[in-house]
């Protein structure tokens, strides 16, 4: 695999998010997920109950519009990520307190801390880069947003 960028199906790049709370942002993204065939129905289950679970520890979202919600997840055997885009922008309890407008959800096997660190980071270096946010905000379909996030993914902020 040559980017993170990678493991975003199509199908489960979201640019119209309508759900209005966090919780139902994580449910509309792993449904995203369980459309795209990247997890079954009983595995998007199992991931809702372990994000509900880790955003209880604290949140995911990271400030400047950005939420980045992340898990292990026991009996996955690829990381799975999903991204959704709310026009109107969400309470998700940011560390900023400003609403969320783009969220990254990722989960992953047990076994891959390390690349999942990396992936983390190059998220959060590309959700804070200076054009990101504004950009996303105005991709016309899936295929732009995922062509932004392989463009900026690589670029300096």
């Amino acid at each position: 695999m040559s980017g993170f960028w990678e493991h975003f199906d199509p199908s489960a790049v979201l640019l119209d998010l309508r759900a209005k709370d966090r919780d139902g942002i994580l449910e509309e993204l792993l449904a995203g997920l369980v459309a795209a065939k990247r997890l079954t129905r009983k595995e998007g289950e199992k991931a809702l109950a372990l994000f509900r679970k880790r955003e209880a520890l604290g949140t995911t979202g990271i400030g400047g519009g950005v939420a980045i919600p992340h898990v292990r997840m026991p009996g996955l055997a690829r990381v799975v990520a999903a991204l959704g885009i709310s026009r109107e922008g969400i309470d998700y309890r940011a560390l900023d307190g400003a609403p969320v407008r783009a969220v990254f959800l990722i989960a992953r096997p047990e076994a891959e801390e390390e690349d999942h660190l990396r992936f983390l980071r190059w998220a959060s270096t590309l959700a804070r880069h200076r054009d990101f946010l504004r950009f996303a905000l105005g991709a016309k379909d899936a295929p732009e947003l995922l062509a932004l996030l392989r463009e900026l993914g690589d670029a300096p902020g």
